[in-house]
């Protein structure tokens, strides 16, 4: 497969270059993480869902003054000590390869034409900006003073500077690089806005990112915060490459019968106006949700048999993503199989759970998250 080949080797190229790291599959194996922490659920999805944290762990062990005596660095995330420069280069790096990852998953799961799996490659890797924040013009390691390769960080930053384009905003102005250069929270918000395509929402109170409100006045960051800051960041992206994935598959605007499109999207519309409800932290409907699946089933009988559409279930942010993801999931399939009790073809309904990844407003008060928590129906073929 031509296009998966090019991303994997060419564009991205990260699974070769990194080290394997911690194994950390979750996040209960850090001895020094507690659930109430405000940094719990973000450090979890970063673990757990992402994969992210496994790398930096002994670069942070290193990075402490004094140094410590654990004997395995894996088993301490080290929330309280501050974030440096070769900790965020290998955790970009590591995050790059997620991204990728989930790039490939889109693309394969999207179509199975070749030139329209090329076509959604190149709307995927025009959501990344490969240009550094500090213009520095750096496209090889070599030469870089300070820079040795010997250094656990070194193969990422060979990635940074010479594939993804991005590495200067890990190096000095005078192109040399200092491994425990402490970043500002502005610095890594910036560096993770640009490379992502995602600047942050400012207005006269401040910068957010996701639901996380930026504090541009910390000169450092602790690697709590940090992994607050990173999980939003990485949250936005991987909504806005399912939403690329989405749009794409969706139906041409052009087309031989305009007027059945027109009909078929005002349907699906109305479909997903219509509230449907599940019992708490349940897949299982609320029995006043039967009625209104009735209606909506009775409303997709309607569209022409060649029509196949997505059931898509969202929810709020409480919980963890990997866990609000599964339930989305569980509640999708739960709507489909009434849907196909009812009499639609099981043939026309697709199920999708989305976890919190495509929230329409914040999630900070109880409007919001009754908002964001919904059932919304979506063409992928007329």
């Amino acid at each position: 497969m031509k296009l998966i080949r090019v991303f994997l080797t060419v564009i991205f190229g990260l699974g070769a270059v990194l080290s394997a790291g911690a194994q950390v599959t979750g996040v209960s194996q850090f001895k020094d993480v507690r659930p109430a922490a405000d940094y719990y659920a973000d450090l979890k999805s970063l673990v757990e869902r992402y994969s992210v944290v496994g790398d930096d762990l002994k670069l942070a062990a290193d990075d402490t003054v004094p140094k410590p005596a654990d004997a395995k660095a894996e088993f301490f995330y080290r929330p309280q000590t501050r974030l440096t420069n070769r900790q965020f280069a290998v955790l970009l790096a590591r995050c790059y390869e997620r991204l990728n990852d989930l790039m490939n998953a889109a693309i394969l799961s999207t179509t199975e034409d070749e030139k329209q799996k090329e076509a959604l490659g190149e709307k995927l890797f025009a959501l990344f900006n490969h240009t550094s924040v500090n213009r520095l013009n750096v496209t090889t390691v070599s030469g870089v003073r300070g820079l040795d390769s010997s250094f656990e960080e070194y193969d990422a930053l060979v990635t940074l500077i010479e594939r993804v384009g991005v590495g200067g905003d890990f190096l000095n102005a005078d192109k040399s690089y200092t491994p425990t250069r402490q970043l500002s929270e502005k610095e890594v918000s910036e560096i993770l806005g640009n490379l992502l395509g995602l600047p942050p929402a400012c207005r006269a109170g401040g910068c957010r990112i996701g639901n996380l409100a930026l504090n541009y006045g910390n000169k450092t960051v602790d690697r709590g915060r940090f992994a607050r800051i990173l999980n939003q960041y990485l949250d936005a992206m991987t909504a806005k490459i399912n939403e690329t994935a989405a749009n794409f598959r969706r139906p041409e605007t052009g087309g031989s019968d305009p007027a059945y499109r027109d009909e078929a999207v005002r349907i699906v519309a109305e479909a997903s106006d219509l509230t449907v409800n599940f019992k708490t932290a349940s897949a299982e409907l609320a029995p006043e949700s039967l009625a209104i699946i009735k209606q909506q089933a009775e409303m997709l009988q309607k569209l022409r048999p060649t029509t196949v559409v997505e059931v898509g279930v969202h929810s709020d942010n409480v919980g963890s993503a990997t866990s609000n993801l599964a339930l989305t999931e569980r509640r999708a399939e739960a709507v489909r199989a009434e849907l196909i009790r009812l009499g639609v073809n099981p043939d026309r309904i697709v199920a999708k759970g989305y976890g919190a990844a495509q929230s329409k407003t914040a999630n900070e008060t109880a409007e919001g998250r009754t908002i964001n928590r919904r059932v919304e129906f979506s063409i992928l073929k007329l």
